[in-house]
């Protein structure tokens, strides 16, 4: 019976970070459309261009690679350097 419980235990931690995974990547999805769109905002507003090619993102380098790998693929300019 303890087994059974114990197994319980492990399925319900298993299946809550999974649930946390995918609603911080919607959170993930919202964010980067939210600085798409105000970048493309200034462009209008401004009248200039960003040159996407010059441009880079930096995040804390602790964050997860996934997570890089999808803002890079989002937004389509690479990770930069804090100096």
């Amino acid at each position: 019976m303890a087994e059974q419980q114990l197994g319980l235990m492990v399925a319900r931690d298993q299946s809550v970070p999974a649930a946390k995974e995918e609603a911080t990547e919607v959170n993930h999805k919202k964010s980067l459309q939210l600085v798409m769109k105000t970048l493309k905002d200034y462009e209008q507003q401004s009248g200039q261009k960003i040159n996407m090619e010059k441009s880079l993102f930096c995040v804390h380098d602790k964050t997860a690679r996934v997570v890089i790998k999808d803002v890079e693929n989002y937004i389509g300019f690479p990770r930069g350097n804090f100096l």
